[in-house]
């Protein structure tokens, strides 16, 4: 299966205001009857979680929106793109829904997304 890619005609970097970057919490956490609980590693590969923010024009959120809506089939497919952090090719899942409001002619959108191991 082919990956798609984040389109070239869309901004590369998320803004930096807004930006917020969580590792997944990999702990098995068991509770014991007497004495501390136990602490395992539940997996060697985890996720990170990532919200940001752009800035678009119309055309830029229209490009967005098929992307979203039609090639990644409303967000729950995968596709590359570059990490946020290391700018090295990576590949991202959605997690929720792009949003966007507008102010000054331009569109404010904001991402949830997760990198993939």
């Amino acid at each position: 299966m082919t990956i798609a890619e984040w389109p070239t005609d869309l901004p590369q970097e998320l803004l930096q205001a807004g930006y917020n970057h969580t590792t997944a919490d990999v702990a098995l956490r068991t509770s014991m009857d007497a004495g501390p609980g136990k602490v395992r590693r539940r997996t060697t590969q985890n996720v990170q979680v990532v919200k940001g923010a752009m800035k678009l024009t119309f055309a830029q959120l229209t490009t967005l929106r098929t992307f979203f809506d039609t090639t990644l089939a409303g967000g729950t497919l995968r596709f590359a793109a570059a990490d946020p952090i290391t700018l090295l090719p990576k590949e991202f899942r959605f997690t929720a829904p792009i949003s966007w409001t507008m102010s000054n002619g331009l569109f404010n959108v904001s991402f949830e997304f997760e990198i993939l191991p």
